[in-house]
């Protein structure tokens, strides 16, 4: 058969599928000529004669495309499909919500593509089908969700379909549950029995549905258990179908509760740190409204010391110095304590020879000690130790604890001041041989206003805030401070510091920042709560 006749009668048989078929049918040749178009693609696409007349097969692609979802990707996909040369399905949206499935068949005549066939059916109705189909697929996921939840199914007021979860539930077997009736695997709870009682008559009556509601049951073995309980009912051939689901929610009954338990607590600590924001705007108010008078007192004390004071007088300008001192040192570690807690108060950080400090402060109370009758002793395995710290506030913590062995350290008694270098730590300890700490007083002497058992202070007072602020210094710089004690027979504080250098910083200072006179000023004020 020559190729004419080949072609005659492909298109013979064109011809008579054209007239035959419902599709819309487009045929072109190989260079996008139209051949064939029946009057279902006319329909279809609603094609006005003009295009049509023109045989054009990519005009007649770029008119249409305008009616679809996507216009600018229509042409270049038809062409990629004819490139291809292999049939080919697809489905194709248009605006006004249309679907159409298109089919291209290509004609190979030997080797060559000689025509091919566009068909394009309306497939919307099926299309807004599947859609629905989808949507009830995914109810049915949903109901498969569910499933963790126990189910029960009732047929003539006794269970024939539970699933594994009412197994478990109930803690039984489903061979144990099914054939019985509800009633005779769990009880409803006396304080909602009537309610509960009413919504399960009517299930079983007639066709109806209940809504989620909390119940509590008691099982078989006595357990009781919170639920949440709802159900439906309905007809299948005259026969009445009762489905129960139960949702067991005891965990989260008790994470309610823990939630409840947390959002008082946060309340109260909501509370608490108003307080204390209260009270630290109090103490700071008060402590530097006190700081006036006081300047005015301490001066006057200070003019009255230079004049010719007669010598009965001189006792009670000592008392009243002393009585200054005490008030600075408070009033000191009041807005201290209280810059601390607040996050104002900063390290002054410097390279230091930590060994220097420790030595000068010790020896600068040496006299003092010697005047109480104690022994004051220093030692250290290392000459010098060169550390970041804040050489004024480590000078405060060393005077507060040696303030507080002398207090409690009779005449005759000693105390050690002894320092090791442990190369990445620092220690220092100060060792009494006084009255020592009551083994239940340990763990509270560094919190802010705790005093050891006043009966054991002697001659001594203090406010209880010294130790917390000295151990707030201390954990500033990144070290511990801790105690150790036997009630009787004296006590140890031991200091450990981090051996840190500050980068960049050319020298090294080797002394205490305090001369002599404000070292003589510091120790009035830290042992001023100790009566001669």
């Amino acid at each position: 058969m020559s190729y004419e006749d080949k072609l005659k009668n492909s298109e013979t048989i064109l011809e008579v599928i054209l007239k035959s078929t419902a599709d819309g049918i487009l045929v072109l040749d190989h260079n996008l000529k139209i051949i064939h178009i029946n009057n279902s693609f006319r329909q279809l696409w609603n094609i006005p004669n003009e295009i049509l007349l023109e045989k054009d097969g990519l005009k007649l692609a770029n008119y249409i495309k305008y009616q679809l979802s996507e216009p600018e990707t229509f042409v270049p996909r038809i062409l990629s499909i004819i490139d291809s040369l292999v049939e080919h399905r697809d489905e194709i949206y248009f605006k006004n919500g249309k679907v159409f499935e298109q089919n291209f068949t290509p004609l190979i005549i030997d080797n060559n593509l000689s025509r091919m066939v566009w068909s394009y059916r309306d497939i919307t109705s099926r299309v807004v089908l599947q859609k629905e189909l989808i949507r009830s697929q995914k109810l049915y996921r949903r109901l498969i969700e569910h499933l963790p939840d126990a189910i029960f199914v009732y047929k003539d007021n006794k269970i024939f379909l539970v699933n594994e979860a009412a197994a478990k539930l109930l803690r039984k077997s489903k061979v144990d549950i099914l054939g019985k009736h509800g009633g005779t695997l769990a009880k409803i709870h006396p304080d909602n029995k009537p309610i509960d009682m009413e919504s399960i008559k009517k299930l079983h009556q007639s066709e109806t549905s209940i809504e989620f509601r909390e119940q509590k049951l008691i099982l078989s073995d006595g357990t009781e258990i919170d639920t949440e309980t709802g159900g439906f009912s309905f007809k299948n051939d005259d026969q009445l179908f009762v489905t129960t689901i139960v949702r067991d929610i005891t965990e989260r009954k008790k994470i309610h509760q823990l939630e409840k338990s947390i959002l008082e607590k946060t309340e109260q600590l909501k509370a608490a740190l108003e307080y204390n924001s209260l009270k630290t705007q109090f103490f700071s108010t008060i402590s530097h409204e006190l700081k006036t008078p006081l300047n005015i007192i301490f001066g006057s004390v200070q003019l009255l010391e230079k004049l010719d004071t007669p010598i009965h007088l001189k006792k009670y300008l000592k008392i009243m110095k002393q009585n200054c001192y005490r008030l600075i040192r408070l009033i000191n570690n009041l807005i201290d304590i209280n810059r601390i807690e607040v996050g104002f108060y900063k390290l002054q950080l410097k390279n230091y020879d930590i060994v220097k400090i420790i030595e000068d402060i010790t020896l600068s109370v040496v006299e003092y000690t010697n005047s109480k009758g104690i022994e004051l002793i220093f030692d250290t395995d290392v000459e010098e130790k060169i550390i970041a710290c804040d050489a004024e506030k480590l000078e405060r913590v060393i005077l507060n604890l040696l303030s507080n062995a002398i207090k409690f350290t009779e005449p005759g008694g000693e105390i050690q001041v002894n320092m090791y270098d442990k190369e990445d730590i620092i220690i220092i300890s100060i060792k009494d041989t006084g009255s020592g700490i009551p083994n239940e007083m340990l763990d509270k002497i560094f919190e802010t206003f705790r005093q050891v058992d006043s009966s054991l202070r002697r001659k001594a007072e203090g406010s209880g805030i010294g130790l917390s602020l000295a151990k707030s210094l201390i954990e500033m710089h990144n070290g511990k401070i801790s105690v150790k004690s036997e009630y009787g027979k004296g006590s140890e504080f031991i200091i450990e510091l981090p051996v840190k250098l500050i980068a960049n910083e050319d020298a090294v200072i080797t002394r205490s920042i305090n001369d002599s006179n404000n070292k003589i000023e510091t120790v009035n004020i830290e042992f001023s709560d100790i009566y001669s």
